[in-house]
């Protein structure tokens, strides 16, 4: 399976939670296995958390021996990483003030609340139009 066909695969978030928790909990067992990395850092970019990922497979570079066979996949992963790092567009910081305004009056309170989740320059760009934003709710 290519590296793009099992990011792209439906998971539900509980089940990613369980096998996280199953692979980080293999990986203070058993330290230098590569197998238990790739499995972390596969699931935490299927989470689209590529800096999680990332670390992981670092963190994996670093632990497994030299003679592993798997770690030149590792290597491979961390680069894949880093490459869909790189390539990430954040349209929201790109769009002007006027338009990001204009396309966020359309949002539903529970919309808002999804995108003050995303990261710290979607939050900042809610809050900073007075609008529909007075009425978002951080509790959920």
């Amino acid at each position: 399976m290519d590296f793009i066909d099992w990011i792209s695969i439906p998971w539900e978030s509980k089940h990613l939670s369980v096998e996280l928790n199953q692979v980080t909990n293999c990986i203070k067992a058993e330290p230098h296995h590569a197998s238990n990395y790739l499995s972390a850092g596969r699931l935490h970019l299927i989470r689209g958390d590529y800096e999680e990922g990332l670390k992981i497979f670092e963190q994996g570079i670093s632990m497994v021996t030299f003679d592993d066979p798997q770690r030149s996949l590792l290597e491979q992963r961390k680069v894949h990483a880093e490459t869909w790092i790189q390539r990430r567009v954040d349209i929201v910081s790109q769009c002007p003030y006027d338009i990001f305004s204009n396309i966020a009056r359309y949002l539903t309170q529970k919309g808002a609340q999804e995108c003050i989740g995303v990261c710290r320059i979607w939050r900042s760009r809610v809050f900073e139009d007075p609008g529909p934003w007075r009425k978002v709710s951080l509790r959920s």
